[in-house]
């Protein structure tokens, strides 16, 4: 078992002080993006733990792609996209309830953000995952509010997916949008593991 988030870059630029967050594992835990420059239509998957099931030794091939995309060779790594890897072998994310986000380290700003819950949940466990909801809608990058009742809900574990990324690409492309773009619950679907493809949108 492994955990990703994968990016799509909309606009050309360094990474260099963007980080990313789950509000669920704590400040400890956030990833601070390297160096990397990366162009428009560039995909950026960052692994959060890589896939200790296929054995010690593909820990040793996680190499973070720097300068060529095929640099890493680790089980879920694409020829396609950036691989970047968590110094990290736990599991990561909150199973239940979090507030994922995407920051700039300068700013403080939220540039992109996914708060879920599962469906059995009348309220978050914590108040943080709540101030970071309304930080969220503050900046732009949640919407329409920052109520829990809309909250993206889920049923079981599982992966989620962005269902509109290509309308973004094209909306944003045509000028019809313009950075940061929000995200709502509705524009988000749950995935099983079989339909997971690291490196492809």
């Amino acid at each position: 078992t492994y955990e990703f988030i994968e990016f799509y870059v909309l606009e050309k630029g360094n990474l260099a002080g963007l980080k990313v967050c789950s509000i669920n594992d704590g400040p400890d835990s956030d990833y601070s993006f390297p160096p990397l420059f990366v162009n428009t239509g560039d995909l950026i998957t960052l692994h959060l733990r890589p896939n200790t099931g296929t054995g010690e030794e593909n820990l040793l091939i996680c190499s973070n792609e720097l300068k060529d995309k095929k640099e890493s060779s680790a089980s879920g790594s694409s020829q396609e996209a950036w691989d970047l890897w968590a110094d990290n072998t736990n599991s990561r994310l909150g199973g239940t309830q979090d507030v994922i986000t995407l920051e700039n380290q300068n700013t403080g700003k939220i540039l992109q953000c996914l708060s879920y819950s599962k469906n059995d949940k009348n309220s978050w466990s914590k108040e943080k995952f709540q101030t970071k909801t309304d930080q969220a809608f503050e900046d732009g990058t949640w919407a329409p509010d920052s109520q829990f009742e809309n909250t993206f809900f889920f049923s079981t574990s599982a992966s989620f997916v962005r269902t509109n990324t290509e309308e973004i690409i094209k909306a944003y492309n045509q000028g019809e949008l313009s950075y940061p773009v929000p995200a709502d619950s509705s524009q988000w679907k749950r995935i099983t593991q079989s339909q997971v493809t690291p490196g492809k949108i």
